[in-house]
């Protein structure tokens, strides 16, 4: 069982969490987040899901990983991104840190603004009756091992929405989620537990 569903979803139509901005102390560059914002919101970003079943997956995961998706019956792989668009308006304020840094940030948000709309808005089409679903996890989070990208990506078609990975297993263009969700009728929804996170990169980990 393999079945693929791809799309697009224009930014200025999602709804993701701005609250990095006020939990950081943003608050006196208003005007110019929202004039950054006005930038990203004419992007339309592309994504990939692909159902797999439980027999035909074939992907190592961490402990914690493994355990979050236990009792899943199926599974939707899924990779999207805001394309090299945002790339490019993140470099064009190369020489104004404060907008450089905005960019990077509303670019991050935005992105997993799209993972989000996966998780709630595409993978409810692969719902049987009484399917629930688990959280989401990428490679490089949860002690899942980044360069398990390699394999994720095996199971898309071909430099999918024209995303490249290189050797190190990164993406780009650079502003792209990739992840896998759980389905079955005994899975769990376990909220992120960033205390327990290891990665201190992680973007999110700066909101909480």
């Amino acid at each position: 069982m393999r079945t693929i569903i791809s799309g697009s979803v224009q930014l200025k139509d999602l709804n993701p969490d701005f609250s990095y901005f006020n939990k950081n102390g943003w608050n006196h560059f208003v005007d110019d987040i929202n004039s950054i914002k006005c930038d990203f919101e004419k992007l339309e970003a592309e994504y990939i899901a692909v159902l797999v079943s439980h027999e035909t997956l074939d992907l190592s995961f961490s402990d914690r990983v493994e355990k979050a998706l236990f009792g899943s019956e199926k599974f939707v792989l899924f990779v999207c991104t805001l394309g090299s668009i945002a790339d490019d308006l993140i470099r064009k304020h190369k020489d104004d840190i404060l907008k450089y840094c905005i960019s990077d940030s509303l670019a991050s948000i935005y992105a997993d603004g799209v993972a989000e709309y996966i998780h709630q808005k595409v993978v409810p089409n692969y719902l049987d009756n009484d399917d629930k679903i688990t959280n989401r996890y990428s490679p490089g989070y949860c002690g899942w091992d980044v360069f398990n990208q390699h394999s994720l990506f095996e199971y898309f078609p071909e430099t999918p929405c024209s995303i490249q990975l290189n050797e190190s297993a990164l993406m780009y263009p650079v502003k792209s989620v990739s992840g896998i969700i759980g389905i079955g009728k005994d899975v769990k929804f376990a909220e992120y537990g960033c205390g327990e996170c290891t990665n201190e990169k992680c973007f999110f980990l700066k909101t909480k």
